[in-house]
């Protein structure tokens, strides 16, 4: 994998979530509800 490709990834939440969801991706989530 490309790191263009992750980073796109990693910058794109929702896409990130729907390929491969981690527990980070949960941690993730939960800040972005918080804003």
């Amino acid at each position: 994998m490309l790191p263009g490709y992750i980073y796109g990834m990693l910058n794109s939440q929702f896409a990130f979530t729907s390929f491969w969801p981690p527990p980070q991706t949960t941690l993730f989530t939960s800040m972005s509800n918080s804003l």
